[in-house]
């Protein structure tokens, strides 16, 4: 003989599928959220030009190939006083006199306080600046060295106490 359940008599397990209905509904309000904030929320940094660089990619190739024939080494230096010097060499080991260098500097977290600075001549192939970074952390520098048609360019991160 089988018992039927009566409205104040419930059969054992009779609130199983409410667990996976409740289950179901927290995974839904918890990916509502994180849609929410995906789409309200910052974006991050992003690249100016972005498709046009992309299809300028062979130029970059080129730029790069032509750097490397020119040979020149770089000795980088970024002391915690802030003094920013690089030296420039060339393929024979003979210092690199004339060049205007700039340094661009990024910070990679943070898109406001991005600057421009040249470097001036010191004796024997050597550029500096002091720096005067408005916050401490992770810095990108972007260097450029121009001396007639021949380019230079290089990146490096610094640590700003």
């Amino acid at each position: 003989m089988i018992k039927m359940a009566t409205a104040g008599n419930r059969s054992p397990g009779w609130w199983y599928p409410w667990l996976f209905v409740g289950g179901l509904g927290i995974v839904v309000i918890v990916n509502g959220i994180l849609v929410y904030f995906a789409t309200n929320s910052w974006t991050g940094l992003s690249t100016d030009g972005h498709y046009d660089k992309g299809l300028a990619y062979n130029q970059t190739l080129d730029a790069q190939r032509q750097q490397n024939a020119l040979g020149w080494k770089v000795d980088f230096n970024y002391g915690p006083d802030g003094n920013l010097s690089i030296k420039f060499i060339d393929a024979n080991g003979a210092p690199l006199d004339g060049l205007t260098v700039t340094a661009n500097l990024y910070r990679p977290s943070q898109d406001d306080v991005d600057y421009s600075v040249a470097l001036q001549p010191t004796p024997l192939g050597s550029y500096q600046t002091q720096l005067q970074l408005p916050l401490p952390g992770l810095w990108e520098v972007r260097l450029s060295a121009v001396r007639g048609s021949d380019t230079f360019r290089l990146r490096r991160r610094i640590q700003v106490p």
